[in-house]
């Protein structure tokens, strides 16, 4: 059934509130859905852009586009920073931001703000509460629904129990370009939410500039390498960086790319019909037949790639399939807090894919949270094995689109 052009218009709207979250989006707050998350090259300071004619290092000129880029990376931690000052009620230090004196250099302005970051008001901020457009990132817990040109979606994302008191993954919806994406990110404390938040902003504005999907993911690993390298505390010997699952539909095809060990299903009729293959050390010795299931699931918390990282290249560790789709498929993305309190010991998914198939979609995203969280508070999966606290990200994604003709 295609979408009617009321739904599009709409886009998303938040749906019941989160029944385990301990921070509840109130639909009443005022939304900043038009505030700019990554700015556009005519919204960047003269100042900036002049900042960045040349290499900080090497001296060397910057091409127009690179000094663009560098920019909009800086610009976008300003951006952040001064929404949460203004957040947190510190307006005097968010005004300073907002319209530095002339004479302050760029640097010494990113400084101040991570100095402002460090106030004491700011340790009792609780996670953002509004909505900014199809997307939770940057430390959010909530619930979305939407729907896409041929089908209705609904999506959560939420810290868990017993493990972080925030929340490092993120999820972002793009209806234009059918797109679908869940991010887990890496980095402990100080980096895992930012570097799940930058990719996700910069996907963003890449998928709505007209980039490809995998062109755009390679224009947010940059923006992370970037952000990294401007900020001692978010590298050293284990830089930020996060996963990405993604995916996009076009009429009855799907697209996926993807880096890490966060999850795509394709389900009909309940069964498992395509599934991404996990970027781990635990799957990868497993695939080459090197370790048994035992050691493997020992393994599988290591990443063997990830996004945030300077040899990522997006002809060799971005990992992409296509899936035809028929009326009635679902697609579930899930990051590894859901996935890995479902695997069964041969890593199969065959209990998620029966919930995912739950309806409508909204409630069957309800029920895969549940699940995880029961067992989470159990310490133990079905099978024995112990469950794992993590962050938790659902997308799930119902196909209406008529099937292609075919010839005869």
């Amino acid at each position: 059934m295609p979408a009617k052009q009321s739904d599009l218009q709409e886009g998303t709207r938040l749906y019941s509130e989160h029944p385990f979250a301990p921070h509840r989006r109130d639909a009443s707050l005022k939304t900043t859905s038009d505030r700019t998350a990554v700015r556009s090259p005519k919204k960047i300071p003269q100042k900036i852009l002049d900042y960045f004619r040349s290499d900080l290092k090497t001296g060397l000129s910057l091409s127009s586009d690179k000094r663009v880029f560098l920019s909009q990376v800086f610009m976008h931690e300003i951006d952040e920073g001064v929404h949460i000052l203004e957040r947190a009620g510190l307006n005097e230090q968010a005004r300073m931001m907002r319209r530095p004196p002339v004479k302050i250099p760029p640097l010494s302005q990113l400084a101040y703000l991570r100095k402002s970051l460090e106030n004491e008001r700011l340790k009792n901020l609780s996670p953002e509460e509004v909505s900014e457009g199809l997307k939770i990132r940057n430390n959010q817990n909530g619930k979305i629904k939407a729907f896409l040109p041929h089908g209705p979606v609904a999506a959560l994302t939420f810290q868990g129990l017993f493990y972080k008191d925030h929340n490092e993954d993120a999820l972002l919806i793009v209806p234009e370009r059918g797109v679908l994406a869940a991010f887990d990110g890496m980095g402990g404390h100080v980096g895992g939410n930012i570097a799940s938040g930058i990719v996700c902003d910069f996907l963003e504005y890449g998928l709505k500039s007209g980039l490809s999907l995998s062109k755009a993911i390679s224009f947010a690993n940059e923006a992370v390498i970037e952000r990294t390298r401007s900020d001692p505390r978010l590298g050293g010997m284990h830089p930020m960086g996060t996963t990405l699952v993604s995916c996009q539909i076009e009429g009855n095809l799907l697209r996926s790319v993807h880096v890490g060990d966060s999850k795509l299903l394709v389900l009909r009729e309940g069964q498992v019909l395509h599934a991404s293959r996990d970027h781990t050390n635990g799957q990868d010795l497993l695939r080459d037949g090197l370790v048994d299931q035992e050691t493997a699931h020992y393994l599988n918390h290591i990443l063997s790639r990830s996004l945030g990282c300077d040899s990522i290249f997006a002809s060799r560790d971005l990992e992409s399939s296509e899936v035809a789709l028929e009326p009635g498929d679902r697609v579930l993305l899930a990051t590894d807090g859901v996935t890995d309190n479902f695997f069964s010991k041969d890593f199969s998914l065959n209990e998620l894919a029966q919930l995912a198939s739950l309806s409508p979609v909204e409630d069957a995203v309800e029920k895969i949270l549940k699940v995880s969280l029961d067992r989470v508070r159990s310490e133990v999966l079905p099978d024995g094995r112990p469950s794992k606290a993590d962050n938790m990200t659902v997308l799930l994604y119902e196909h209406r689109h008529p099937p292609l003709k075919r010839n005869s």
